[in-house]
């Protein structure tokens, strides 16, 4: 019974794994797409391992019986770890064989921010990108590495840790790249909440507030990059003070809006003349 239940298991797990491979299941968004996968390749591992553990302390079987079902445990569980360092991490590592052959610091050489210059459909109509909006220009495939990096440090056990020039950019520069674009999403969500709070006519009447708010954003369109560190803070502070400052003004404007149109409601509906129904009138 106990072994039934134990090659019941395997099978299980061999299962799991044929229609992960198979079908190329995506495994979580947080997760890299190498990495992700090997990761949950290796929670396989561990739950055959945990059952091994646990019929390796069991006396009362036939030992050929069982030797048997821990052979087939052992078989699937190379599988396992081939599919981890011998196909995923070779994967990643051949599509990322431009960084071995050319420094990684290089891509932060660039502009910290870029401008939406032509919207752009979303499947999430709230993330699609709209004309005039501010978005982080940080390096996507160093984001990717990242993701990747962090959880092939989590693999190394299994003799999957990730490549020397990978794992010692992301030591070195992970926790400040994360600060640096967590400050530059600021300035982005200030900026582009503020395109949004306006309309046509609005953008038109507050265009000398507008063009002053670019002034000072410029910077990080055309100067100020991922490598300019101490600056960014500087520039990032500045930012969001005018845009907050022109979003208190645009607030004040919406308000008072709103209770001119109320007052104007009221106006209209009040009788401007009163007629005494006793009296005489001569025109």
């Amino acid at each position: 019974m106990v072994l039934r239940k134990f090659n019941e298991e395997l099978d299980q797990v061999k299962n799991e794994y044929d229609n992960m491979t198979k079908n190329n299941i995506q495994v979580g968004l947080g997760h890299g797409k190498y990495s992700g996968a090997a990761l949950y390749v290796k929670s396989l591992m561990t739950r055959l391992e945990r059952q091994k553990s646990h019929i390796e302390k069991l006396t009362f079987f036939d030992e050929q019986i069982k030797q048997d079902s821990l052979k087939k445990c052992d078989s699937y569980y190379q599988i396992c770890r081939q599919f981890i360092v011998v196909v995923k991490l070779k994967e990643w590592k051949d599509e990322n064989k431009e960084y071995e052959e050319n420094p990684i610091g290089k891509r932060l050489d660039q502009h910290v921010l870029v401008r939406v210059e032509q919207s752009a459909p979303h499947r999430t109509p709230l993330l699609a990108s709209k004309q005039g909006h501010l978005e982080s220009n940080f390096d996507k495939g160093i984001l990717k590495l990242i993701k990747e990096t962090v959880l092939w440090k989590k693999l190394s056990s299994e003799g999957a840790g990730p490549p020397i020039y990978a794992d010692e950019f992301v030591s070195s520069h992970k926790e400040n790249l994360r600060i640096l674009r967590e400050y530059v999403m600021l300035v982005v969500r200030d900026y582009n909440l503020i395109i949004d709070s306006m309309d046509e006519t609005e953008k038109k009447l507050f265009r000398k507030h507008l063009e002053e708010i670019n002034l000072v954003i410029s910077p990080g369109l055309q100067k100020f990059k991922w490598s300019s560190k101490n600056i960014l803070e500087g520039f990032v502070r500045d930012c969001r003070r005018n845009c907050k400052e022109l979003l208190d003004i645009l607030k004040m404007y919406k308000n008072n809006r709103v209770k001119i149109q109320e007052k104007c409601l009221e106006i209209q509906q009040k009788v401007l003349i009163k007629i005494d129904k006793k009296n005489v009138y001569e025109i």
